[in-house]
């Protein structure tokens, strides 16, 4: 069943996510949202591309740098990586769905799969044996790994198998952000630069 979602005040999300607040601690955000949003949701901007949009906004409050701070009209979180902070928001606003064990009636298992207990085979999944991986995609989707993607993905498979999380993985707060949720292993372009604590400039 789907989890409640869970409101929280401005100022309780500074303290949890190390965000500097510029507006009412007291202020309280119910849903994450783009920056088209209503009045009590949080979004994020990540580029100058998104200065326009950001100037017309009425959310309750954006996720931002610093460079973005002085064109946004509602309140603001400035953290220096605004998109792993989003994420990690949106994670708490909109906590996981409990999901019961068990194979779905559509799931294809190999007969010789070993399948734990406690995992969760979703819909039209398809698993083989001898596998030891999940992972999130190819990495060249429109959309890259979330932290809720690994979460759930870790529920779901539990213990036994290594989570792959791929695409959109350019710095080292990304990096750990997957790896706190239960990412085993990255699959990114951007390797160099998160050893040494950089971000990538590449897609992938």
């Amino acid at each position: 069943m789907p989890a409640a979602a869970a409101n929280r005040t401005l100022g309780e999300l500074a303290v949890r996510f190390g965000c500097e607040l510029q507006g009412d601690p007291a202020t309280i955000v119910r849903s994450v949202a783009t920056l088209q949003g209503g009045t009590d949701a949080i979004g994020y901007a990540a580029s100058p591309a998104w200065r326009a949009a950001l100037r017309q906004t009425s959310l309750a409050a954006v996720i931002l740098d610093e460079t973005l701070a002085a064109d946004c009209p509602v309140a603001a979180l400035v953290h220096p990586n605004p998109h792993a902070t989003f994420a990690r928001v949106a994670a708490l606003l909109h906590p996981r769905a409990i999901l019961a064990p068990g194979v779905h009636a559509t799931a294809v298992i190999a007969p010789d799969a070993q399948v734990d207990p406690s995992a969760r085979i979703g819909p039209l999944a398809v698993v083989e044996s001898g596998a030891h991986f999940v992972k999130t995609s190819t990495g060249f989707s429109t959309g890259g790994a979330t932290t809720h993607d690994i979460q759930l993905m870790r529920e779901c498979v539990g213990e036994k198998f290594g989570v792959k999380a791929s695409g959109g993985i350019r710095d080292a707060t990304v990096a750990q952000g997957m790896i706190q949720a239960g990412a085993t292993r990255l699959g990114t372009s951007a390797g160099v630069a998160i050893v040494k604590g950089l971000a990538g400039s590449g897609s992938y």
